[in-house]
């Protein structure tokens, strides 16, 4: 395939998730800095995490009642210590996140470099069931990994990022009542640009958007363009989608303009702030 023979962009992504070029063979872009995808579509499209939020407050307080608290009798700072010492904060919810989609990631990051698959006892018990989620994906549609953990970046546009897999899979995309999906098929190889997700849903204008931030990078780059771009969703219960996109770069585009208003915003607002002091 012919997506192969590009070489590659080296990036170094800091602690801001930014990304900085330091391919010398690439002089067009070494030395400069990007901002990456998600920090873009984090502007655009903001997580409303209220009721994220909220859920985790409650069931922190249960699970304070199940260790034996006194809830009842506590007033609301010596609830928070508690909840706080017990590490049920949303921080700490945030934490086992990370670590769960980085364990996650790593198993397909295995298959892709060798076809070993994930043993679920090699997990923790929180993330079994994500991990039986990647499995059925890759009996269902039997991925030929061409690439994983693949850099790319948009000189052209200003951004970088990285996406988790191009794969041939054993699949193809159809219509039904005028949603896309992907369907197992023995006889088809179809060449897909994906990103794995172990979030509670599938975030389409968040998440597609991503996707076709990644297509026009590659493309911009001289890479074979793919047939199709899909979220791969896992869930907790074991469940597993995969998704396409229904977007396209221009759309992508649109919401980069957007987070650049919001910036501007942004930083006149500090300015005015800093005036008012």
């Amino acid at each position: 395939m012919s997506a192969t023979a590009i070489m590659p962009h080296q990036l170094e992504r800091d602690r801001y998730h930014r990304y900085k070029c330091v391919e010398p063979s690439h002089t067009e872009c070494v030395g400069k800095v990007y901002r990456s995808v998600t920090t873009i579509l984090g502007k655009s499209v903001p997580k409303d995490l209220s009721w994220w939020g909220m859920t985790t407050g409650a069931k922190a307080v249960t699970t304070l009642i199940d260790r034996g608290y006194e809830v009842g009798e506590m007033d609301e700072t010596a609830v928070v210590d508690a909840i706080k010492a017990e590490k049920l904060t949303v921080r700490d919810s945030m934490g086992n996140a990370a670590e769960r989609g980085t364990s996650v990631h790593k198993a397909l990051e295995d298959y892709g470099n060798d076809g070993t698959l994930p043993n679920l006892a090699d997990f923790p018990e929180s993330s079994r069931g994500y991990v039986k989620g990647l499995a059925r994906f890759f009996q269902i549609f039997q991925p030929e990994i061409v690439a994983s953990e693949v850099q790319v970046v948009s000189v052209e546009h200003e951004y970088a990022g990285t996406y988790d897999f191009e794969a041939k899979l054993a699949g193809k995309v159809v219509q039904d009542k005028g949603v896309s999906h992907f369907t197992p098929d023995p006889d088809a190889s179809t060449f897909t640009l994906g990103d794995l997700k172990t979030s509670r849903w599938v975030y389409p204008t968040s998440h597609f958007a991503q996707l076709e931030a990644y297509e026009g990078a590659r493309v911009e780059n001289g890479r074979e363009p793919t047939e199709a771009r899909a979220v791969l969703h896992v869930t907790a219960t074991g469940g597993m989608a995969l998704v396409p996109s229904t977007f396209t770069f221009d759309d992508f585009l649109v919401l980069k303009r957007s987070a650049e208003v919001v910036d501007r915003g942004d930083k006149e607002g500090r300015a005015l702030r800093k005036v008012a002091k």
